[in-house]
């Protein structure tokens, strides 16, 4: 079994950490939890999602299966959605469920797929769910809050930081989970990168070709660029030469490390 200290990333760590000790975070919670939120949130997805088991779809679900086993977190209620802009999210508040995107679910190999869930699975381990579902809460009920906005913006500040932080957890989980150190840096760009196009690009080989578009982002000089470069860092999904950088340091010292 993989544990978590062997793919939780510090920066995750420290800012979930820091998330879940906000003293408006805990009233949020107990504000939802008294109104049954978290029974809404699930049944919005169990009425316009199909549920993935056994029965409906056997492959995927032995997959999910073997994930969550390989990460020691029980197997999740699983959807899924056929208008779904992501390959696979968690979602929740109280207990976690995984949205699946259709179209990945067409698309990816059975690897590929593997990976995705088990990053999945490492998120369950820790937590995120519970930080996605704060974001859920901020989006739906905003208007109906306990806590009055003003006292919200340091907590929607740190929830930003840390939603893009917490994919270098899933990074490294899909990587110690497939041990495919190209394909791990493949799965950056799904559903993003046509498959024909990315082939090209030989990731993770010594003749990667994003290197050159690494170092261009590293060395941003004109004002376009870096325009450019501290509007991506203030998204809500983390920046991809961000994360490639973070996940070719894990995937170095594992592989030096045999």
């Amino acid at each position: 079994m993989i544990g978590l200290n062997d793919y939780l990333h510090p920066k995750d760590r420290q800012l979930f950490g820091q998330l879940l000790e906000q003293k408006a975070v805990t009233r949020l919670f107990d504000w939802c939890r008294r109104n049954c939120l978290d029974e809404a949130y699930q049944y919005a997805y169990q009425a316009s999602c199909l549920r993935i088991t056994e029965k409906t779809l056997p492959s995927v679900y032995r997959i999910i299966e073997k994930a969550c086993r390989e990460f020691g977190v029980k197997i999740p209620k699983c959807y899924l959605s056929h208008n779904y802009d992501r390959k696979a999210e968690l979602a929740g508040i109280f207990e976690p469920i995984l949205i699946f995107s259709e179209e990945y679910i067409d698309r990816a190999g059975s690897e590929r797929l593997y990976g995705t869930v088990a990053g999945q699975a490492a998120g369950i381990a820790a937590g995120h769910y519970r930080g996605l579902g704060l974001e859920w809460i901020f989006e739906v009920c905003a208007d109906l809050l306990p806590v009055p906005q003003a006292g919200l913006t340091a907590v929607k500040a740190l929830l930003n930081d840390w939603k893009r932080c917490r994919w270098f957890t899933c990074d490294r989980a899909f990587f110690l989970a497939t041990k495919n150190y190209s394909l791990t840096l493949e799965s950056l760009f799904d559903l993003n990168v046509p498959e024909e196009i990315l082939s090209r690009f030989r990731l993770g080989t010594g003749r990667d070709g994003y290197q050159r578009q690494l170092l261009r982002y590293k060395e941003a000089s004109a004002p376009a660029e870096i325009a450019g470069m501290i509007q991506s860092l203030q998204t809500d999904t983390a920046w991809i030469p961000e994360r490639y950088t973070e996940l070719q340091a894990f995937c170095s010292s594992r592989l030096e490390g045999g």
